[in-house]
């Protein structure tokens, strides 16, 4: 017993080993267009294993041949040992389209739809075998017949079947009837959907699906097509939309806040702060029962703050009250490590934006007494304290907080940014080699940033003491470079303008128009910034900037002015002018995107 065992373990094993060899070898043959040879083996398989699959191959190979007698005859004898699998009669309409014979093909297609069981898989089996000759109007019949006899069964099936077509309308109307029978379905479904947003060139799906989507939520209200809808906003990048169906979204299912913090969150990372600004204060104002209150609390004032840093919040009011909301919870919670960064922020803004740098500092000093601070908090405290002794114009103050930070936390990340910010202050007191001989020893720090930075302040000093002993413009451009930072814009614009009149062939004017252009930038006067930036890749294109200048003016056409072809142009000037910048790579993507290469 134990021996035929064995016997018929390596019958099965070697029968298994033989067919798989000869279905590569068939298959091989078949893409290689030899159907005579790929013929014999198809048919000896699928006697072999009786499986339709390698029948289908069989009678595609005798088409090819232009064997149709034989592939009749062939189909009628199965049909005999099969009369209840209707693929063969599909089989057969098949080789009657092939010859010609239009009438009898539509005679047996239609024979079988109107003879369909209410039986899914064999339902199934007859769409398979339309669709793989590609007579998709069939098996659009067949799902559709299907799904009046079996209940809408059939929507996913009728949905490939659309796509195989590209008819995006009728897929996504299938697709979504799909997810609305059944919601676990969902997930696949926007699987699906994204699949096809990724490689819509032309928007073309995009569009179709944003336009289903409203049209079926406009006939009434239903949670899955709005979270659809919810969802489709946030792979587009729309997080207002996004949040305006949320929030309906929120009220309907009674989520707490809990989808609607998630697109404050989305739209933060994503810079939209003012749409993030009204999803997190939506949470707020449910009020501290909710689980997501003091998360969203928190993440109002560090999108507020970024608001402002932005200059998207401008006025004093506005900047007074978030000052309010910082000293609220920061007095709630008390002076200690969960405050740390609140505290910080809260200085910068005091400091910075409303003239109370006293009370920055004041602030700043007592959170270093806080018991058990550790030493980044310590080192964070201190730069921030440096910064504002700067801002304050009280140089010497700030040289020795750095130094501090040098001094007690010399392995810390942040001391190299303490470094460089020294470095800065010796420049704007005008001790410009001792400023140079700091920058030139961090070229090599960690921070490529910091080094990269480095690098740069090191030549533009170099290069503006080389041509001027007196230094006359490189001191009228500290004047401005810090009236830039105290956000004293019109004198930075004033002594800008000075530099470019005054001193017009020394190499301290590209910086200048640059300065200027960050000015604008800053006060959302995209415009004149792109002026600047012209004025640079124009005029000054050996600078050693005039690459990130140019990149930065494709961004400036891409996002803020909506020059989508001036952008492109920017792009695809720094792929044939900087071939070697760090901005090649993104230029390449973003230009290809835009070129729709």
């Amino acid at each position: 017993m134990k021996k035929a065992l064995i016997i018929l373990s390596l019958f099965f094993y070697f029968g298994v080993s033989y067919s798989q060899e000869d279905m590569q070898l068939a298959m091989g043959y078949f893409n290689g267009g030899e159907y005579d040879k790929a013929e014999v083996l198809f048919d000896k398989l699928y006697k072999q294993r009786n499986s339709k699959f390698y029948f289908d191959y069989y009678l595609e190979c005798l088409v090819q041949q232009e064997k149709f007698s034989e592939a009749e005859k062939r189909v009628e004898k199965e049909l005999k040992k099969n009369p209840n699998d209707l693929t063969f009669s599909v089989d057969l309409g098949y080789i009657n389209k092939q010859q010609g014979n239009i009438d009898e093909a539509e005679k047996q297609y239609k024979y079988v739809i109107k003879n369909l069981p209410i039986n899914a898989n064999k339902i199934i089996e007859v769409g398979n075998s339309f669709f793989r000759k590609k007579e998709y109007d069939w098996a659009e019949k067949t799902y559709v017949e299907g799904n009046e006899l079996m209940n809408n069964q059939f929507m996913q099936n009728l949905a490939n079947v659309y796509a195989a077509q590209r008819k995006f309308e009728g897929m996504i109307e299938s697709y979504l009837d799909y997810a609305n029978s059944d919601y676990s379905k969902l997930p696949n479904v926007k699987t699906t959907f994204e699949s096809y947003m990724n490689n819509d060139v032309n928007d073309e799906f995009t569009d179709i699906l944003q336009r289903v989507l409203l049209t079926r939520i406009q006939k009434g209200n239903n949670e899955v097509y709005e979270e659809l809808l919810v969802w489709f906003y946030i792979k587009k990048g729309e997080f207002l939309n996004a949040y305006i169906y949320g929030k309906a979204l929120d009220k309907r299912k009674n989520e707490n806040g809990v989808r609607v913090f998630r697109i404050g969150e989305l739209a933060f990372e994503n810079e939209d702060y003012s749409t993030a600004n009204k999803a997190f204060s939506y949470v707020v104002e449910k009020g501290v029962a909710y689980p997501y209150f003091f998360k969203a609390r928190f993440a109002l004032l560090d999108v507020m703050y970024y608001q402002v840093e932005n200059g998207e919040i401008t006025s004093e009011e506005e900047i007074k009250r978030l000052e309010e909301n910082y000293l609220t919870v920061i007095n709630e919670l008390g002076i200690s490590q969960r405050t740390v960064d609140l505290i910080v922020d809260l200085a910068h803004l005091q400091a910075f934006y409303l003239n109370k740098e006293q009370e920055a500092l004041t602030l700043l000093q007592d959170a270093l007494n806080i018991v058990g601070l550790t030493d980044d908090f310590k080192a964070k405290f201190m730069l921030e304290l440096g910064d504002i002794f700067v801002f304050a114009e009280m140089p010497w103050d700030a040289v020795l907080t750095y130094a501090r930070i040098e001094e007690f936390f010399p392995s810390l990340e942040i001391t190299d940014d303490a470094k460089f910010k020294k470095a800065k202050v010796y420049f704007y007191l005008g001790e410009f080699n001792w400023a140079k001989d700091q920058w030139d020893i961090l070229k090599g720090s960690p921070s490529k940033l910091i080094a990269n930075d480095a690098i740069y302040w090191s030549y533009f000093i170099d290069e503006n003491l080389g041509y001027d002993s007196l230094q006359i413009g490189l001191k009228k451009y500290v004047r401005a470079d810090l009236y830039f930072y105290q956000h004293n814009y019109d004198a930075a614009i004033l002594t800008a303008d000075t530099i470019i009149r005054d001193f017009s062939s020394e190499p301290v004017v590209p910086q200048t128009f640059y300065l200027k252009y960050e000015v604008y930038e800053q006060t959302k006067e995209y415009q004149k910034a792109a002026m600047n930036l012209e004025a640079i890749v124009e005029d000054y294109s050996y600078a050693m900037f005039a690459d990130k200048a140019l990149f930065e003016l494709a961004e400036l056409y891409d996002y803020k002015l909506d020059n989508k072809e001036k952008a492109a142009d920017c792009y695809k000037k720094i792929l044939f002018d900087f071939q070697g910048s760090l901005y090649s790579e993104p230029s390449r993507t973003r230009y290809r995107e835009l070129s729709g290469l």
